[in-house]
């Protein structure tokens, strides 16, 4: 099963079993029967029953988070997202801020999207202004997030002092960095 989750980067969902679904970065996508456009929809048709999710190239911007917040929404007994990597990452000031304006706007949603996660695994983790960021909304939404592992490019204790610190919503998230 291939879905296209357009603009958002995002571009396949391949289903692997019964309820897991894998985000996939392809080249191209000509090859690829669209089965729900994200647009600017902010809310899907339907309930998708995803539990796990993994996301390949994640590139942020505030259009793309619009969207994958509109799809951890609509995915209810959704517990598990694997982010494989934060690239292309614009850490202008001006692209930072927008960022950081609009999730502080979107409180309600973020906490909505992220409510039933109890596992994050971010990998290729760089400590660009971005990720940290993203680790903090992470950190601090999710009521039953149970486990955030972060692996790292480069070892920095200096990083790991500042993630131990992040409030976290849930008082038994445990933070791996690895």
């Amino acid at each position: 099963m291939s879905v296209v989750a357009g603009p958002l980067d995002i571009s396949v969902v391949q289903r692997i079993g019964e309820v897991a679904y894998e985000l996939v970065m392809p080249p191209g996508l000509s090859s690829v029967r669209p089965v729900f456009q994200l647009g600017s929809v902010h809310k899907l048709d339907g309930v998708l029953n995803l539990q796990s999710l993994k996301i390949y190239d994640l590139k942020i911007s505030v259009k793309r988070i619009s969207y994958a917040l509109c799809l951890l929404r609509n995915s209810p007994k959704l517990y598990e997202i694997d982010i494989d990597e934060v690239v292309k990452v614009d850490e202008t000031v001006r692209h930072t801020t927008e960022l950081f304006d609009y999730l502080s706007k979107m409180e309600n949603d973020v906490s909505e999207a992220l409510d039933m996660i109890r596992t994050v695994r971010l990998g290729k983790f760089k400590g660009t202004t971005t990720e940290m960021y993203l680790i903090k909304v992470i950190l601090a939404h999710p009521p039953k997030l149970a486990r955030m592992v972060i692996e790292q490019i480069e070892e920095s204790n200096e990083l790991l002092k500042e993630l131990i610190n992040y409030h976290r919503a849930s008082p038994n998230a445990e933070i791996k960095y690895t």
